[in-house]
């Protein structure tokens, strides 16, 4: 009988990657995935390969299961054997979900007798274990001062946020929003420069100009989203609304498609709208609210 006391479920590039990153540290581990070469790949690095599971599950105190979507853990998680193998254990949950579905999770997981730690993973496969890697969690202190080993295996960078199991899959939707914002609006900005025939690695100089201040905003408008003191301000709102209004005119002038930025448009007016023409940017979160 194997001496694991870690399972991992789902072996993805970020499931094998998390395997991975607990083999480097010397710990036993045993693995599952729906597709048993996978699996068989980690075995010759020195994981334990199971056919079912459940068989991975039996005996550990820690189950990490980061799978495609809910849906699949739905389908595992219905198997009686399986929940018998995960009572008086704990789960570190690491598949995306939805809110309902992390809160129908938690409570089977209540039901069952499994400890629960809800996570969100914000890097790349290739950074887990490393101190490039991020994981956001949340569950009891308690439990997660159980498991600080096996979660700074995976990564020695964590975000604790309570005890709130919907807490981490709302604060990954938030940094996807801001990374997103970020790449998106970059590789916008390189179609307006091949479409006037800009050189790109001008532009990427000018990437690399833009660092500081592209680390240092996002700070002082968080802070001042906190405080609500957002009337002071060095550019305000209607001045960034003007020059978004430029590079729609100058998209349109390229026939660069400017849908990605209609939606922002509409963010800029319902700010003006309402008044905020003189306060800061970060004041447009007002806009945001009022949206719903």
């Amino acid at each position: 009988m194997s001496s694991a006391k870690v399972a991992v479920i789902g072996l993805g590039d970020m499931g094998s990657a998390l395997a991975r990153s607990f083999l480097a540290a010397g710990t036993q581990i045993k693995v599952w995935n729906r597709s048993p070469a996978k699996a068989e790949a980690l075995s010759s690095e020195g994981a334990v390969a199971c056919a079912t599971a459940s068989e991975a599950m039996e005996g550990c105190s820690t189950i990490v299961v980061c799978l495609s979507n809910y849906a699949a853990w739905a389908g595992i998680a219905d198997d009686p054997a399986v929940r018998s193998a995960l009572k008086g254990s704990a789960l570190i949950q690491l598949t995306g979900g939805t809110v309902s579905e992390a809160q129908a999770n938690a409570a089977l997981m209540e039901t069952i007798g499994t400890g629960l730690i809800e996570g969100a993973i914000m890097c790349f496969p290739t950074q887990m274990g490393t101190e490039q890697s991020s994981i956001i969690c949340a569950g009891p202190k308690d439990l997660m001062e159980q498991h600080d080993v096996d979660l700074r295996t995976m990564s020695p960078n964590l975000n604790y946020l309570g005890e709130n199991y919907v807490a981490p899959i709302v604060m990954g939707r938030a940094s996807i929003s801001s990374i997103l914002g970020f790449l998106v609006g970059t590789i916008n900005g390189a179609a307006l420069c091949q479409a006037a025939g800009v050189p790109l690695p001008a532009y990427r100089a000018q990437i690399v100009q833009n660092a500081e201040l592209m680390q240092l905003e996002p700070l002082r408008i968080l802070d001042a989203i906190s405080s609500g003191e957002t009337e002071e301000t060095e550019a305000s709102l209607a001045v960034w609304a003007g020059g978004h209004e430029d590079l729609l005119d100058a998209s349109r002038a390229l026939n660069v498609a400017t849908d990605f930025h209609d939606g922002m448009k509409e963010m800029f007016e319902l700010a003006l709208k309402a008044g905020l023409g003189h306060h800061d940017i970060s004041a447009m979160v007002q806009a945001f609210s009022a949206k719903h």
